[in-house]
């Protein structure tokens, strides 16, 4: 009996092992699948990635890196596209996505917003729109509905001849953009989500009428679930604030300045839409104490090395980095990906005297993804880093 149970002991002690490398097997694995990813990224072999990356979603959905990897995806196959050929079956595999797996919520909006890209890419204008209305509608004190907005906002231009400012070739007019309740473009705010975005334009050789009222099921289940849990944090972070926490107050500041910018809007011609993402960046990210104080600390040579906070954070294209040099001295600043792999070099070991700089990082010809970047300074003297987040 004793030896029996010492052999059942044995086994379940060796099944516990097994198991614990399996796991790390899948996390190496994972943790290769996703360096490969971001590498063939940075060398911008577009068919590589969309392999990899689909590979990534596939074997891991539930993870982090999954839903980079959708973007990095998106990013490879519309540079790959000719005449619908790589946007159609990506709008499909996002589609299948959210029709297999219900409960993944982050998978689950992450591919609805890029199945909306995917439309503006086909020209199906118009479903794109009421499809970045509803992400707007659902996550409204989120990054998301700042990001849809501004989506939004271009793919009215596309829609009426690339807002050159002159006489458009195309002649729509956002009111003809209907909605389930009977609202058209102008009044949309409130309208709930059709189920006519998820029914147009789509492939009925791999999608039934049944397969897409589960698409739209599962969509529309997933952004209630993100916009209790969204109201909720606002009812945490306003009670935080009440009690005196300046971080939750900070915070709660920042997604009700979200929540009252991230509106659909119709810009006129580039040049204003690249003014309402300035504006918008600004109107949430500007500290007025740190306004204030400018003009004052730019006289001052600083008595201690500092690295800033870059601003605004986050950003998109670009943002700015501050440091103060008590003395003079060589001084780099590097970009660096969540990896650890240069990104580029700011300043590479400039001599710079004493006192206080900014300089500019401007990510719009180096191919990077949204997520989490680092920046590091180092000096004969000092060295920081900091990290600073990228939305696309």
């Amino acid at each position: 009996m004793l030896n029996s149970e010492l052999k059942d002991g044995k086994r379940n002690s060796d099944i516990i092992n097994e198991t614990k490398i399996n796991q790390e097997n899948e996390i190496n694995t994972l943790k290769i699948l996703y360096a490969g990813l971001c590498l063939q990224t940075r060398m911008r072999h577009f068919d590589s990635i969309i392999i990899i990356a689909t590979q990534l979603v596939n074997q891991y959905p539930d993870s982090n890196q999954s839903l980079d990897a959708i973007s990095k995806l998106y990013f490879a196959s519309l540079r790959k596209d000719s005449a619908g050929n790589k946007m159609s079956p990506l709008k499909s595999y996002l589609e299948n996505l959210i029709l297999i797996d219900s409960n993944n919520t982050s998978i689950i909006e992450k591919s609805f917003y890029f199945i909306q890209k995917c439309k503006v890419a086909l020209k199906q204008y118009s479903s794109a729109l009421a499809g970045f209305q509803q992400i707007i509608n659902n996550n409204p004190y989120s990054y998301e509905a700042l990001l849809a907005s501004w989506d939004y906002a271009a793919t009215t231009l596309l829609m009426n001849g690339g807002g050159s400012g002159g006489e458009s070739n195309v002649q729509f007019s956002m009111d003809n953009v209907q909605f389930k309740d009977g609202n058209t473009g102008e009044n949309a705010e409130n309208a709930e989500m059709s189920i006519q975005i998820f029914t147009d334009n789509y492939d009925t050789s791999k999608f039934t009428k049944k397969d897409r009222v589960k698409i739209f099921d599962n969509t529309k289940k997933s952004f209630e679930k993100r916009k209790t849990k969204e109201n909720e944090t606002i009812t945490s972070l306003q009670i935080r604030a009440d009690k005196g926490d300046k971080k939750a107050e900070k915070e709660l500041q920042i997604k009700k300045t979200i929540n009252e910018v991230a509106k659909p809007i119709k810009p006129k011609s580039f040049d204003e839409h690249i003014k309402i993402i300035n504006k918008n960046i600004d109107k949430i990210f500007t500290n007025p104490n740190l306004k204030n104080s400018k003009k004052d600390a730019n006289n001052k040579i600083p008595t201690k090395y500092e690295l800033y906070q870059n601003y605004p954070n986050p950003f998109n294209p670009i943002t700015k980095i501050s440091f103060d040099l008590p003395k003079a001295g060589n001084v780099k600043l590097i970009v660096y990906d969540i990896l650890g792999r240069e990104i580029t070099r700011l300043l590479n070991s400039e001599f710079k005297p004493a006192g206080k700089y900014i300089v500019e990082f401007n990510a719009v010809n180096l191919g990077l993804a949204s997520g989490v970047y680092f920046y590091r300074i180092e000096t004969d003297k000092f060295t920081a880093v900091k990290k600073m987040v990228l939305i696309k």
